[in-house]
């Protein structure tokens, strides 16, 4: 650049020291005056004899060798030195260059010399340049230079271009999804790596052609010609061109090109220039058919912009993979049969415990991987940012690419381990076969976050299987635990993002207390999904049991399949709410069944179980099936237990009751109580519901208010059924207001007040009509609702 603003010095400098030396007369010209000659800008100077400065702009639109997008430019030529008989000149020649792509920056600063050979009837020529462009990502430069000859018909010309500094420069790279993962030392490599490179080519084109139009006013020439290209990282860019130049006048040139290569393609180019004075810089003013005498003055034609190859190269190896939570590489601690080194994969360690007692391991921010099956005793603690994975399942890690799947995952190989695992924060378990050694549970977490347990299977018939207190984010999935005392899975005082999915867990030999038992004390969203629970042994209690002391709850229970033999179970999920905040509980599409068996049970089995002890609270309950072919004579289908003032929604919708081909298999399919609080809307649905002793009950006491719609229900016609509507308001104060219309009812509605409680029925005329005919009997204070 500084070589570019040297010449555009003297270019915009000369004229004015030229205009002020004016005691230099210039010789007789050998032509006639012509006004409006150059020479009014640069005066009579003896410097300038028959060709004169003259400047332009260029637009060339289209893509061509080495460079995609236009370019436009501002040129000047500017005469050095000239013989006085005309046939010989010395010039510079610079140029200002704007792309489109980027609108970036380029130049050319060159110096000439041009001789007209009478005895030949040719103009021959050379010229050396140095080059500038900016790609927008990096500057490059180049010296190049050329030959040429010029003749009345036939032109030829031979450029070359040399790179100088930084020849080729990275640029970006990409680093994506696919292809193979690898490991290699302690580190894992996958995804595609691929880096970008800027390549400045070093290469020379020629071109040869000859005039096969003239006029007056214009000159058309074709020329046809090849280039070759080379760079560090590219193919060899050998190539053919054809260019058309159309001289229109003097002053205006068109070039269209034509060029093809196997690196650049074919690219086709279209320019216009405009040259003042004129195209050769003649000071004799303007002329068509020039012969090769009077082109002395033109600017040289060639490659103005530098020649850059953008390349992308694919890394073999794929890239380092890094771990987005900390922004560092994932380290690999290696535990495979026979090893006996430093951890790496191509030396592992021979044990976990081998394994575990490395300090790198201990520092934490590492994956132990473990490809064996063997079987191993011991208590293992895992560091922050640890995780343990074994080969058996397809394990995966988050990366900055995306999730990328681990080599030598899911072999089947799943490591025997007898003792217990201690999570820290952010760690990970997945894929053992964990047998709890003693009184603790085999996977424990207190006080720790962001834990994920998977893919293992656990026995313990001690204690819990999975056991986490005081911490936050939790996952636990796709574990199977068999034959585990106490609970299951046990999470204690926690809060934020819980996840309890796709579990299996039974117990044959040991009866559980809760399968999952989860108790919040903090602000938490809650997912318990996709979970199997089943118990062929009897005193377990539910198969999910959620309850919460503070915060804002927002429970999913969805897809849950919960079944036990003979009341093995005591209940289904039972969700208790003690919190002061906003509970929104949504229990939906889970199937909970009590099978009849040989076994004498307790005849106590509660489908779903929710009770609000305290805050505000919006529950929908859908889509379940809820069924036992052993009489549950003490037991509900669905039972509401409101004891709060706070403010309650709850819609309970297209569920199935009890078995339709039993009879009086609930003691009531669906019960609510409300016995506190004013603002409570109930809207019961489109459920099926019976057979049950009793299928629908409701009380409303000490002082509680409500408002219950009850609508599109089909009560099962069973001889055992008691009622399809059982229906209280208790104690003084206690307000219950209903709409019950579109019920396929066949058993009475039931409605009684006690100690000064009201029952308010809309329409409550028709109330027999508007529900299959059924029997309506009321006693106390059971009025129509205004």
């Amino acid at each position: 650049m500084k070589l570019f603003s040297l010449g555009l010095l003297i270019l915009s400098c000369a004229p004015c020291s030229l205009l002020a030396d004016s005691s230099e007369t210039l010789p007789v010209p050998e032509t006639q005056n012509v006004t409006g000659d150059v020479s009014e800008l640069f005066g009579d100077s003896a410097w300038f004899r028959r060709y004169q400065p003259h400047f332009g702009y260029r637009y060339q639109a289209g893509d061509t060798i080495g460079r995609i997008g236009g370019l436009s430019s501002l040129d000047g030529f500017l005469p050095l030195l000239e013989a006085e008989d005309g046939n010989w000149l010395t010039f510079l020649d610079a140029r200002l260059l704007l792309d489109d792509q980027n609108q970036n920056l380029g130049s050319n600063v060159g110096f000439g010399a041009r001789q007209y050979l009478p005895e030949w009837g040719r103009t021959i020529g050379g010229y050396v340049y140095y080059d500038t462009r900016d790609t927008g990502t990096r500057n490059f430069s180049q010296v190049s230079g050329g030959i040429e000859t010029l003749g009345d018909l036939w032109d030829a010309r031979l450029n070359w271009y040399v790179p100088t500094g930084s020849r080729r420069s990275l640029v970006g790279t990409s680093h994506t999804v696919g292809g193979p993962s690898q490991f290699i030392g302690h580190y894992l490599y996958g995804g595609i790596l691929t880096r970008y490179y800027q390549a400045a080519m070093t290469g020379v084109d020629m071109e040869a052609g000859r005039k096969i139009l003239t006029s007056d006013s214009m000159d058309v020439r074709a020329f046809a010609g090849w280039y070759h290209f080379q760079a560090p990282g590219s193919q060899q860019a050998w190539g053919w061109k054809t260019r058309v130049e159309n001289r229109i006048s003097d002053m205006v040139a068109l070039n269209l090109g034509v060029q093809n290569d196997r690196v650049f393609n074919t690219t086709v180019n279209f320019s216009v220039s405009i040259s003042w004075p004129s195209i050769t810089g003649r000071r004799a003013g303007l002329k068509a058919d020039i012969p090769a005498r009077d082109r002395l003055g033109e600017s040289p034609e060639r490659l103005r912009s530098i020649v850059v190859d953008n390349q992308s190269i694919q890394d073999p190896n794929g890239g380092l993979l890094i771990n987005p939570a900390t922004g560092n590489p994932y380290y690999f601690m290696h535990v495979a049969s026979g090893g006996n080194s430093d951890g790496s994969y191509e030396d592992p360690y021979a044990t976990l415990a081998a394994a575990f007692a490395d300090p790198r391991t201990q520092a934490g921010n590492v994956v132990v991987y473990d490809h064996r099956s063997d079987s191993e005793t011991g208590t293992f603690t895992l560091a922050d940012q640890t995780q343990v994975l074994s080969s058996g399942p397809t394990q995966f890690l988050n990366t900055q690419i995306g999730q990328v799947s681990l080599p030598d995952s899911n072999t089947g190989l799943t490591p025997q381990v007898t003792g217990n695992f201690i999570m820290g924060n952010n760690s990970v378990l997945s894929g053992f076969n964990i047998t709890s050694g003693g009184a603790n549970p085999a996977v424990m977490a207190d006080g720790v976050q962001n834990i994920t347990i998977a893919n293992n299977t656990i026995t313990n018939g001690s204690t819990s299987g999975i056991a986490i207190a005081n911490s936050q984010g939790i996952t636990i999935l796709n574990n199977t635990l068999q034959d585990v005392s106490d609970d299951a899975i046990d999470i204690e005082d926690s809060s934020g993002t819980i996840t309890v999915s796709n579990n299996t867990i039974k117990s044959v030999s040991t009866a559980f207390d809760d399968a999952i038992n989860v108790e919040l004390n903090g602000d938490t969203d809650l997912t318990v999904d996709n979970n199997i629970i089943s118990s062929l042994v009897q005193t377990s209690d539910n198969g999910i049991n959620v309850s919460t002391t503070v915060g804002n709850i927002t429970a999913r229970i969805r897809n849950n399949q919960i079944s036990g033999v003979d009341f093995s179970l005591a209940g289904g999920i039972k969700y208790t709410g003690n919190s002061t905040g906003l509970a929104q509980t949504t229990i939906t599409d889970n199937i909970i069944l009590n099978d009849d068996d040989s076994i004498a049970g307790s005849a106590i089995f509660n489908g779903i179980q929710v009770s609000y002890l305290n805050g505000s609270a919006i529950t929908n309950i859908t889509n379940n099936q809820i069924a036992s072919n052993d009489h549950a004579t003490n037991g509900r289908g669905i039972w509401l237990n409101y004891q709060t003032s706070g403010a309650t929604t709850t819609t309970v919708n297209n569920n199935i009751l009890s078995d339709y081909t039993d009879s009086n298999v609930f003691y009531y399919g669906l019960i609510a109580e409300i016995n506190q609080g004013t603002n409570h809307d109930f809207f019961i649905t489109s459920n099926r519901i019976g057979p049950n002793l009793f299928n629908v009950r409701v009380d409303v006491k000490n002082g509680a208010a409500a408002n219950i719609r009850v609508t599109q229900n089909i009560f099962t016609d069973n001889a055992g059924t008691s009622g399809d509507l059982l229906i209280y308001s208790e104690n003084a104060g206690s307000d219950l207001t209903m709409s019950i219309f579109g019920n396929t009812a066949h058993k009475p509605f039931d409605f009684t007040t006690n100690s000064g409680g009201i029952i308010r029925i809309q329409d409550l005329s028709d109330l027999s009509a508007n529900n299959n005919g059924v029997t309506v009997n009321t006693t106390g204070n059971v009025v129509n609702a205004p």
